[in-house]
């Protein structure tokens, strides 16, 4: 392996990465970690709207730079997507100038300034969350409220414009299979990685064996996406199993989530849990029940759950592209779904499941390797800084 101590790194990222506590800063936290793990020091920029800053991102960046968001009207532009004008800032464009180092942005979010003529010598990584005009016209499509509708359809609107016009940046990582192959084909002359989320790295073999007591649902409570999926288990699946608890814990439940679990007994709730309960309920759920109805993406809760709990049970668009379908038992039906519970339930976590998932995980998701391939971009790029 190359050695990368001493070299420097921007990275710029959409939002404060600390605490890891939802799906996109849980990637770059990690990320970062790793990457510092190999004596890169980084320079990390985020945007900030609500989080507070953190000294614990001192502990692996050498400097951190917070700018504001500039959200609401500030944030609107005919031009580029919302959730890129709202990440534009002088300072972040003066800070990458006056440090020469290799640039990752993480996401679309943070590309307003990938063509700047400042930045033309620079060897810069675009990190892909998703292909994120297909994931707001998902969310167009799921969406009740005609104002959210609109929003999602002008800015997939723009946001398709705008990944077509990345040619900038001088690779692209991926975090699904699904969207290595879109962006290898859009860019077909461009540097393409499938590099999978960061995570944190808990070793396997602490995965608790034997029995645990309930079915557990985790996630963003209030998010549209995953509203829809929590609709469906109500609905077909928690409904129609009275003789199994069904835990559903996260940030923001919405109104409709409570109200279930007063009507069915079988049902509770635990709303906004600390980073350390959560770990606790995905590590005492018998199973770790995980669907989505938008395959966009890789969900980060898919690996939490396999990093850290027993069984998982997952849909195909919620494996869509993971590479880890050996590690899942997957139903889509809910009389599959309704089967797979009733035999799974009945059956301890054993020694011969934590190896299967290991075998699985060694293949993309080795988070050592992964990082010294981001390295090996943003250092190797020839007549680039």
């Amino acid at each position: 392996m190359t050695n990368y101590s001493g070299k420097q790194l921007h990275i710029v990222a959409m939002d404060v990465p600390y605490p890891p506590d939802y799906g996109g800063v849980i990637d770059v936290f990690y990320k970062i970690k790793a990457l510092s793990e190999l004596g890169i020091k980084i320079h990390l920029h985020c945007f900030q709207y609500g989080r507070p800053s953190s000294e614990a991102l001192l502990q692996y960046c050498e400097k951190v730079y917070y700018y504001p968001r500039k959200t609401g009207i500030a944030g609107l532009s005919f031009r580029y997507p919302y959730m890129m004008y709202s990440r534009r800032d002088k300072n972040l464009l003066e800070n990458l100038i006056a440090t020469d180092a290799p640039i990752l942005l993480e996401g679309v979010h943070c590309c307003y300034y990938l063509g700047h003529p400042a930045l033309r010598e620079r060897t810069i990584l675009l990190r892909n969350h998703n292909v994120e005009t297909d994931y707001f016209r998902q969310l167009q499509h799921r969406s009740s409220n005609l104002v959210s509708k609109l929003y999602y359809r002008v800015e997939s609107g723009l946001l398709a414009r705008t990944e077509r016009r990345l040619h900038r940046a001088d690779a692209f990582i991926t975090i699904s299979e699904t969207d290595y192959t879109f962006f290898s084909k859009l860019y077909p002359r461009h540097n393409h990685a499938f590099i999978p989320a960061f995570t944190d790295s808990a070793p396997l073999a602490e995965l608790p064996t034997g029995k645990g007591s309930y079915i557990l649902y985790q996630g963003n409570l209030g998010h549209p996406e995953n509203i829809e999926a929590i609709e469906f288990i109500l609905q077909h699946v928690a409904a129609a199993l009275p003789e199994f608890r069904f835990v559903f814990a996260g940030r923001a439940p919405y109104a409709g989530l409570s109200a279930a679990s007063r009507r069915l007994s079988n049902v509770s709730v635990i709303a906004n849990p600390s980073m350390e309960e959560m770990d606790r309920l995905i590590r005492d759920a018998h199973i770790n029940l995980l669907l989505t109805f938008q395959a966009t993406g890789l969900k980060l809760k898919l690996l939490a759950a396999i990093r850290k709990g027993r069984f998982v049970l997952a849909n195909d668009a919620m494996l869509s592209g993971s590479g880890l379908e050996a590690t899942c038992i997957t139903a889509n039906d809910p009389g599959s779904i309704h089967q797979a519970i009733r035999d799974t339930m009945t059956r301890p976590f054993a020694e011969d499941d934590i190896q299967r998932r290991i075998t699985a995980l060694q293949m993309y998701y080795r988070q050592d390797r992964n990082a010294a391939t981001i390295a090996d971009l943003a250092f190797g790029q020839p007549g680039k800084k």
